[in-house]
């Protein structure tokens, strides 16, 4: 009996021992963890400055159009539209319902690649590279599925920029039909007409859907248009007293009374007119996105280019 005692002290006695051990070891790794989890922090903290910097750099130069043309010389585009992608899906997963403010070095980062689309979408070679190349369409196309999923208002600068880019890839032919083949963009314009976010955001959309009704193809689309956009908004901007928003409402309504005449759909009896849109916009460098916007009352058929905010 004491036999199998002193055995069962001894077992006790080395399992104590093993244990203190794991438990030392254990230690070790937490604080180890703690360390690595730290350093990440602040690797991560040190890569979204350097991109924020660096982002900005690149989003006020893109705005020349020889710098936007030696972005696209180079063989690196793809590289760097599958790294705004990337980026973009990340930021959206992280900060889905409520993004940090305009000046955290996250949202200066990814607004800055998206700057710098919207501004390479603004050139006509920009504009083409990024309708024929395959990672500019699933860039084209993420933009479009984003775009409802953005909080406003904590997210409406990202807004502005990913609805001047697609404004401006309108204007290409190719950018247009593309556009209108994509079923998610006008859910996505709608969102924007009944959300309650700032107005510029909204009159951004109603420039939009101007450009895709500019010249509607085909009476699938025609249908989809009428079936989607809520058309009430629209007459109810007309009747308002917004001198931007009205003229830009009446040319949807007039686009949409054009494409019914085309193809033999009855008509609400509207009057036919049509503006054509070859005028390039820019914000001046060093200018915020929305002083631009308040300054300059853009015309109806533009193409947006931005500069790095302050």
């Amino acid at each position: 009996m004491s036999c199998d005692i002193e055995c069962l002290r001894t077992k006790y006695q080395n399992l104590q021992t093993e244990w203190d051990s794991q438990q030392e070891h254990l230690g070790r790794l937490q604080n180890d963890m703690y360390k690595m989890r730290n350093q990440l922090q602040h690797q991560s903290q040190f890569c979204a400055s350097l991109g924020a910097v660096l982002g900005n750099l690149i989003w006020k130069a893109s705005r020349i159009p020889q710098v936007v043309d030696m972005l696209l010389s180079g063989n690196k585009m793809g590289d760097f539209l599958n790294i705004v992608n990337g980026t973009l899906v990340s930021f959206i997963e992280t900060y889905d319902s409520h993004m940090p403010g305009q000046c955290a070095d996250e949202s200066q980062f990814i607004m800055s690649m998206c700057g710098i689309i919207t501004n390479i979408a603004a050139s006509p070679a920009g504009r083409q590279f990024l309708v024929t190349n395959p990672t500019g369409k699933e860039l084209l196309d993420m933009f479009v599925r984003v775009l409802p999923r953005i909080p406003c208002p904590s997210g409406n600068c990202l807004k502005r920029l990913i609805l001047m880019a697609l404004y401006n890839i309108s204007i290409n032919q190719y950018g247009l039909n593309y556009l209108q083949e994509k079923k998610d963009i006008l859910p996505a314009i709608t969102s924007n007409l009944h959300c309650e976010c700032a107005n510029d955001l909204r009159i951004m959309s109603l420039r939009l859907l101007q450009s895709i009704t500019y010249e509607i193809s085909t009476l699938k689309l025609l249908e989809e248009i009428e079936e989607t956009i809520p058309f009430e908004i629209i007459d109810e901007m007309i009747a308002s007293d917004d001198a931007e928003a009205k003229p830009v409402a009446q040319e949807i309504l007039d686009n949409m009374e054009r494409a019914r005449q085309k193809f033999g759909v009855s008509s609400g009896g509207r009057h036919q007119k049509s503006v054509p849109y070859n005028r390039c916009f820019f914000v001046q460098a060093g200018e915020s996105i929305q002083d631009s916007l308040q300054k300059g009352k853009l015309p109806i058929h533009r193409n947006y280019g931005v500069s790095a905010s302050k």
